[in-house]
């Protein structure tokens, strides 16, 4: 079953695959993130500006990137988000540079890494990418295409986080992360 909750339905009501403008869906990314991640279970939505690097070898993110992290009480980084406009995700070298993005932010936040896995997720609207970033190996997953120009390809984001199988996902990866909280 998809989203129940009315103020998702609404919401999601009021964005489309034509939108250009991202900031539309933070209000969609929001109400699901507080659903998912409920305060009551010591979780922390907020916005994340850009972060200074840490090292010479990573980037800066683009003024695009602007996720939602989660965080436990502790101060956890446990989940974030990125979020771009659906029109961008047909352009390949708009979703490298999202797929770069992401992994920047996996090694900004990976040398302060209190749990053994952190999750984010990618959005080109409402089509959704799920990362993950393992502490012990630094592997990052999805891995990027080789021997190609289209380093991040566009069925990546086959899932859509209004529909069922894109929340059943968020779903068990927040199911993930609580099970991955309680045994640290």
């Amino acid at each position: 079953m998809p989203w129940t909750d009315k103020t998702v339905i609404f919401m999601s009501s009021g964005v489309s695959d034509t939108e250009t403008i991202k900031e539309y869906f933070y209000p969609l990314y929001l109400r699901i993130l507080y659903i998912s991640f409920p305060v009551d279970q010591k979780f922390i939505l907020f916005p994340h500006c850009n972060i200074t690097c840490v090292t010479d070898t990573v980037t800066p993110p683009s003024d695009d990137f602007i996720p939602f992290v989660i965080q436990t009480k502790i101060h956890k980084v446990v989940f974030f988000v990125q979020i771009h406009a659906p029109t961008l995700l047909g352009d390949p070298h708009e979703r490298k540079q999202a797929d770069n993005e992401m992994r920047n932010r996996f090694r900004q936040f990976g040398g302060s890494l209190q749990i053994p896995k952190l999750y984010g997720m990618c959005a080109f609207g409402t089509h959704i990418c799920f990362y993950s970033y393992d502490r012990d190996t630094g592997a990052i997953t999805p891995t990027p295409v080789e021997n190609t120009d289209d380093t991040a390809p566009v069925y990546r984001w086959s899932l859509n986080i209004l529909e069922e199988d894109g929340r059943l996902r968020l779903l068990n990866i927040v199911e993930e992360i609580q099970q991955i909280i309680r045994t640290n």
